[in-house]
């Protein structure tokens, strides 16, 4: 009969071990931004979704039911985050999370650099055009900080980096993934752990471009509306990811991201009826 029971109890906690999701190093991520202005991203089984509004930054958190089981929000102002899911209610400050060790300027190592010939034309009349486009990487803000042991849900860590790194919604939802993806930390039933602490650093880059007519040199006015973020993990070196945020920028990769700056910068210089011609 005690043999019996003991093998039944065993069942049991083999049932309940195994059933709870566990995930860590190489869990998949994708990242993509809605119609609202809400940054989605799928880590392992769960969706986060972060936004900003004001001061305040939102974070929800859904399981592979598509479920809400947690969420949170952080004052951007005085730090103050509140986290929620089935069980508790918690309100702490982000310096619980994060703390900042260092911030320095780095220095330019160039004003406005030409990195590329573009081709232009009229959709109306065909009219032909070359412009040349100018960056400025500017001078980056290079910032140290330290995520300290965690132990809670993914939603309070979101919101606890997008206010302890100032960094946009968007941006803290990848870190986080690209923090569980590196290994840095394990996601176990709802909860995310993270056993020691996280020094991460963080180059902010306010990126700055112009274009150019090859032929009579007339300058468009400069667009200023995208920041490059590079993070890095000083200590294991898992993580070394680079993020834009705010608007189009050049990547000879990318065209998409290519297309949006250009769609500011050539008819700023040629008038609406201009388009960049990438397919010639």
């Amino acid at each position: 009969m005690n043999k019996r029971i003991i093998s039944v109890l065993l069942i049991i906690c083999l049932t309940f071990s195994t059933s709870a999701t566990v995930f860590a190093q190489n869990t998949s991520s994708t990242y993509i931004q809605n119609e609202q202005g809400k940054s989605i991203s799928y880590i392992g089984d769960y969706k986060l979704v972060l936004w900003d509004s004001g001061n305040i930054v939102y974070a929800e958190q859904y399981n592979s039911q598509d479920n809400l089981i947690a969420s949170a929000t952080a004052n951007r102002s005085n730090g103050e985050i509140i986290a929620s899911d089935a069980f508790v209610n918690d309100r702490f400050n982000v310096n619980d999370i994060i703390e900042t060790i260092s911030t320095d300027i780095l220095p330019s190592t160039y004003s406005f650099n030409r990195i590329g010939t573009f081709p232009v034309y009229n959709r109306v009349n065909l009219d032909r055009h070359s412009m040349y486009l100018y960056e400025n990487i500017g001078s980056a803000v290079h910032t140290t900080y330290s995520i300290r042991t965690f132990s809670g849900t993914v939603a309070a860590l979101a919101v606890g980096i997008a206010t302890g790194m100032a960094v946009p919604s968007s941006i803290a939802s990848r870190i986080v993934a690209a923090i569980i993806s590196a290994g840095l930390g394990v996601v176990s039933g709802d909860i995310l752990n993270i056993g020691t602490k996280i020094t991460l650093a963080a180059d902010k880059y306010n990126l700055k471009y112009y274009g150019k007519d090859s032929k009579t040199g007339k300058k468009s006015t400069t667009y200023s509306k995208t920041c490059k973020y590079i993070i890095t993990d000083e200590e294991s070196d898992k993580i070394n990811k680079v993020y834009y945020e705010g608007g189009g920028y050049y990547d000879s990769n990318n065209k998409n991201a290519t297309s949006l700056l250009m769609q500011y910068i050539v008819p700023n210089l040629y008038g609406n009826d201009y388009e960049w011609d990438q397919w010639s």
